[in-house]
């Protein structure tokens, strides 16, 4: 996974100067951990501390310092809002597909069941209207 072009993506909402930020590959590849891993923010930064792969992955040396976890949260919020994160992905998947890794022919669903207090009585209508040759709802225009 190349991510070089990472650094200069994000280098817009950054300021020069003032205390220096968590290497942005770094950050990068320990959201994207946490997230393959169901990790939350917290366990992600306990399990990186002693993990050796998970350090491998995320480019650090054992005497490395991991990040905190408060640096990385609003890490990822900033860029979230710039969008950053979408562009990220993006990339990142479209390397995927240029690899072979993904290839888009496979659909998967969960179909798991979720134990719930509702029952048939209770379903409402929420909509109105015609519905295409497939049964859906087509919209409106407002």
């Amino acid at each position: 996974m190349d991510l070089s072009f990472v650094r200069p993506l994000v280098a817009r909402i950054y300021e020069k100067g003032g205390r220096p930020s968590i290497d942005p590959e770094v950050a990068f590849r320990m959201m994207l951990l946490g997230y393959l891993m169901d990790l939350n923010d917290h366990r992600l930064h306990q399990e990186i501390q002693m993990h050796a792969g998970y350090r491998w992955f995320c480019g650090l040396d054992f005497n490395d310092p991991v990040p905190d976890r408060t640096s990385l949260i609003k890490t990822r919020e900033r860029w979230a809002r710039a969008e950053i994160l979408d562009e990220i992905l993006a990339r990142v998947v479209q390397q995927c597909v240029e690899v072979g890794v993904v290839r888009g022919e496979t659909l998967t669903m969960d179909g798991t069941t979720v134990q719930a207090r509702a029952t048939v009585k209770s379903l409402e209508r929420i909509g109105t209207g015609p519905l295409d040759g497939n049964g859906i709802r087509l919209r409106r225009n407002r």
